[in-house]
């Protein structure tokens, strides 16, 4: 099991890729340093060489300064490459540790019957980013000193709070976003082919070599709409029979909710205490 907190781990990968790229900073500019420094040690030889034999002592100085810097900088270099490459293994440590996570969490979701709480942490398929159940009226029954939710909370933006953006493709706001990234990149091949610069005429062909569901796949899945949330059903399902708070059923880890557009709404964290 993955080590530390979902938020810890989150916590890591954030801070893994800020020293990554801080490292990769370090790395372009002593990339610069050791390639002005080649020229400027090619630059000096080459004078040299033009003296057949006679160059004065102050070339022959320019020389050994030109190569001792290019010697610095390619060192530094070295070290730049390691440290990105050790920052980069690090990061790429971070992202798995976290993934691992949600995949136990995920995994474990189904048989959870643990009760959810105010500020429980919420997932949606078609969401941009997570998000977080609210609970405006208190039910009365708390677990660890915080409020109970029951099954009938599931209210959009009273009880379960956007996720950002959606881009599910039966969404309306989605469709228009589609719809637009084709006209987008339609025109820039266009333009790239009559300006015939190479690369971008290698990209359009690219895209237009895709298959219509290829293509729709991958704007979909770039592509995001506003987040309506106009969920199916009243209450949350999957839940317990047998316990009831003011005679509706406790909101449990396993229970679900799903969107008219075709989103399926999980509860990650209980908002318990981990």
């Amino acid at each position: 099991m993955a080590a530390g907190t979902i938020y810890e781990l989150e916590a890591n990968v954030s801070t893994a890729y800020q020293n990554c790229s801080q490292s990769y900073d370090r790395y372009e500019a002593a990339n610069s340093r050791a390639e002005a420094a080649k020229s400027a040690y090619q630059d000096a030889m080459a004078e040299v060489g033009m003296m057949q034999g006679f160059a004065t002592e102050d070339q022959m100085e320019r020389v050994q300064n030109a190569s001792e810097e290019m010697q610095k900088a390619n060192q530094e270099l070295n070290d730049a490459t390691s440290d990105f490459e050790a920052d980069a293994q690090a990061a790429q440590e971070a992202e798995d540790a976290l993934n691992q996570k949600m995949e136990e969490l995920e995994a474990a979701r189904g048989a959870d019957i643990s009760f959810v709480v105010n500020t429980a942490r919420v997932q949606c398929s078609c969401g941009m980013r997570d998000s977080y159940l609210t609970l405006g009226n208190i039910h009365g029954m708390y677990t660890n000193g915080l409020a109970q939710m029951t099954v009938m909370d599931s209210v959009f933006n009273e009880n379960v709070i956007n996720f950002g953006g959606c881009n599910s493709a039966e969404n309306p706001s989605t469709q228009e976003a589609i719809a637009k990234a084709i006209e987008n990149g339609v025109s820039g091949i266009q333009q790239a082919k009559a300006e015939g610069d190479f690369l971008h005429q290698l990209v359009g062909s690219f895209i237009e070599g895709k298959g219509d569901e290829e293509a729709d796949e991958s704007l979909t899945s770039q592509c995001f709409g506003e987040c309506t949330g106009a969920v199916l059903e009243t209450k949350w399902g999957n839940h317990g029979e047998k316990t009831t708070i003011n005679g509706e059923n406790p909101l449990l880890r396993r229970c679900e909710l799903r969107c008219k557009f075709g989103g399926e709404i999980k509860i990650i964290l209980s908002g318990q205490p981990e």
